[in-house]
Order: C-alpha cells, then sequence, then structure tokens
C-alpha cells in the first residue's frame, strides 16, 4: 500500500495577549505515514456576528513534521482595533510531504522558572549527536494548560556560533513574553530543527509544571470561541 499524508488541527486556543494583540495556537498533527513539510495555516477570525475580521496565515517555526508527531503554530492578528473586535475563528491548513531529517539533536537538561516580571522561561542545551554541522538550528516549545489545549508557542534561534559542531552543545532559553500566559501552563514540549537534523519531541514532567496532557483530535476545519475559562 503506497504512503500516505494525513494531518490534523488540534488543541487550538484563541487569545488576546498583554499588548492586545489576538493568537491563534494550536498543533498539527501528522497522522499519517510520510513526513510533511511547508505546513501553512489560515484562520478566518470573526466577530461576535459572526462576520470575518480578517484572514491571517501562519507557519510552524519546526519546518518538518514526522509522522505521529505535533508541531505548535501560532497565527497573529497584528492591529489592535481589529483584535479587539475577534470573537471565534474557522482554522484551515495546507501542507506538502517532504524528506525525512535524521534525529540527531537532542534536548538535555530541560529546567523551567518564572522570571522577576512572571514570564515563564524553559531552559536546556541542544546536543549535535550527529556527525556533521547542525546549522541554523531552532528550538521550539508548545505550551498546554491543565486540559492539554495549546497555551502558548515560543521559539529562539541558537546564535551563539554559525553552527553546532558534532559532539558539542548550545544553550538556549524560550520565554513566554507575557505573565498572564506563563500562569495558565501546566506542562510543555521542546524540539529542535535544523538544516540537517530534527530531534525527538521532549515532554518533562516537573513539580512545578504539573499536569496531565490531554490530546483533544480535532479535524481540518471547524470553529472554536475562546474562552479564558476553558484553562
Amino acid at each position: 500500500m503506497a504512503a500516505a499524508p494525513n494531518a490534523v488541527i488540534q488543541n487550538d486556543t484563541g487569545y488576546l495577549d498583554s499588548t492586545g494583540y489576538y493568537h491563534v495556537v494550536g498543533e498539527v498533527k501528522n497522522m499519517g505515514d510520510v513526513w510533511l513539510q511547508s505546513i501553512v495555516i489560515s484562520a478566518t477570525l470573526k466577530d461576535e456576528n459572526g462576520a470575518t475580521v480578517d484572514v491571517k496565515q501562519g507557519s510552524p517555526w519546526l519546518t518538518r513534521l514526522p509522522p505521529q508527531v505535533s508541531v505548535a503554530f501560532d497565527v497573529v492578528e497584528m492591529d489592535y482595533s481589529k483584535s479587539a473586535m475577534i470573537r471565534s475563528y474557522v482554522l484551515s491548513f495546507t501542507y506538502q510531504t517532504g524528506k525525512p531529517l535524521p534525529a540527531l539533536l537532542k534536548i538535555e537538561n530541560l529546567t523551567s522558572s518564572k522570571n522577576s516580571v512572571g514570564w515563564l522561561q524553559v531552559q536546556g542545551r541542544v546536543v549535535n549527536v550527529g556527525d556533521s554541522e547542525s546549522d541554523n538550528t531552532i528550538v521550539a516549545g508548545t505550551f498546554y494548560g491543565s486540559n492539554g489545549r495549546v497555551v502558548c508557542a515560543a521559539f529562539t534561534s541558537l546564535t551563539d556560533s554559525a553552527a553546532i559542531s558534532p559532539g558539542t552543545s548550545q544553550p538556549f532559553i524560550l520565554t513566554i513574553v507575557d505573565s498572564n500566559r506563563s500562569d495558565f501552563v501546566r506542562t510543555y514540549s521542546v524540539a529542535a530543527e535544523s538544516v540537517e537534523y530534527t530531534s525527538i519531541v521532549e515532554f518533562p514532567w516537573q513539580p512545578t509544571i504539573m499536569g496531565a496532557l490531554l490530546v483533544v483530535c480535532m479535524l481540518g476545519l471547524r470553529k472554536r470561541t475562546s474562552a479564558l475559562s476553558d484553562y
């Protein structure tokens, strides 16, 4: 039987951040048996009467998605007046099949804490266990609330040097730049990707960030109304 691509959007949430921008965050999960790439999420943002306020697009920071793995997205409305009008949204997405990357990046030494202004920060190291350099390495975090829905997504680029040499590592810090969103987080996942490699997704379970991860699968195109009480 030929390999078949298949994916769903799951665990999505809409929220207004502390600066007044509206975000739609969630995950795309690869349900098929081939790798995916070129994922584009479209969010049709609607007001209280169901009229379209705007249509925004975004892509995950990690560009390749292995079978049975999820990647976070964050679609942002950066118009304050439009953001204030949004009450619901409709999501759709497109993708293409992609070439596999070897999982030769490792996430190690994960810790989490809040800084002096209440922003949650996750620190760790990316280790290159491959035999060539890891170029343009990105680390992405997906942060979940108590019911398993995505609360926030964050990423960082490793810039200590042009590349991570074989057998070496670089530190990273992921920061949620919003104390209100930070308060909703119960657990998180972290993954890395470069031009050459990817990593296995790491789910740390720590006393400071406890909670069950409930996976709620939602199919391709649907509507969700945001409410902070859902967390």
